[in-house]
């Protein structure tokens, strides 16, 4: 698979594993763990199902040194040790549960268990995007500034979104706080917090939904600062000349990853 491919694969585990999350609830919430969509995780991350007893249990199917194995319940439990000491501990038979022995380990599991709920979902969830292949490719980056410029000359609005979104991702950008928010605008950029609830927003990329119109800034805005907010907005509506507009942004933002990725390598 090519890069945006690739991309496109981790954005759609990335919100699979938010929406999982959300079905988490407190143990007397009338919440249940979103199963199926568990499932999906651990047959992209490459486990096998392995049901004895009433316990479905997910064992890893790679020999990447991983032997953990999954019981697929509200906990999420991730198990260091066999499958038939997991299932004595789970789904005990009752002459199982005449020994003291048996009935220590049943009534305690701590010292088998590895992870539990959130925890086990973002470890599925790390494994899953580690079957990707996201190695930052020039030709990979021009397919999606391609496409981005494509969608824009054709006035595709989810193909310009697409394409702002794969950039993001790998510039790590973030959608713009809440005070530099408009109607019928994307808008991504890099945010920092800072002390005293204050947030800085810039560079920043910002696309009209209604106008088809692509602008990009370097500049940095402050939410504290009721003047950048205004220079913000009046930005949007009347780009200066600092600001970087139509298919240009595209090439911008592919010369801005390779930038930092030469950069990293640089630095490793």
């Amino acid at each position: 698979m090519s890069l945006k491919q690739n991309l496109l694969k981790k954005r759609s585990i990335d919100q699979l594993t938010q929406s999982i999350r959300n079905s988490i609830g407190p143990v007397d919430s009338n919440k249940k763990l979103d199963r199926e969509g568990v499932r999906a995780l651990l047959s992209i991350a490459g486990y096998r199902l392995h049901h004895e007893r009433d316990l479905d249990i997910y064992v890893p199917v790679s020999s990447s040194g991983n032997n953990d194995i999954l019981v697929l319940d509200n906990d999420l439990p991730f198990y260091r040790t066999t499958i038939s000491d997991i299932v004595l501990r789970k789904s005990p038979t009752i002459k199982e549960m005449i020994s003291i022995k048996n009935a220590i380990r049943i009534l305690n599991d701590s010292d088998v268990v590895v992870s539990k709920k959130a925890e086990s979902i973002k470890r599925l969830q790390q494994e899953c995007i580690g079957t990707l292949d996201l190695r930052i490719t020039e030709s990979g980056l021009d397919e999606i500034a391609r496409d981005g410029i494509d969608s824009l000359r054709n006035k595709y609005g989810e193909g310009v979104q697409e394409a702002i979104e794969l950039f993001s991702e790998l510039l790590k950008y973030q959608p713009a706080p809440k005070p530099f928010v408009l109607d019928h605008h994307i808008i991504a950029g890099d945010v920092v917090q800072k002390s005293g609830n204050e947030t800085v927003l810039g560079p920043v990329i910002i696309y009209s939904l209604m106008q088809n119109h692509l602008s990009m800034s370097h500049r940095l805005f402050s939410s504290h600062v009721p003047d950048d907010i205004e220079k913000f907005q009046s930005m949007v509506t009347s780009p200066t000349d600092d600001v970087t507009t139509g298919q240009a942004v595209f090439e911008m933002l592919k010369s801005m990853v390779l930038s930092r990725q030469i950069l990293q390598e640089g630095v490793s």
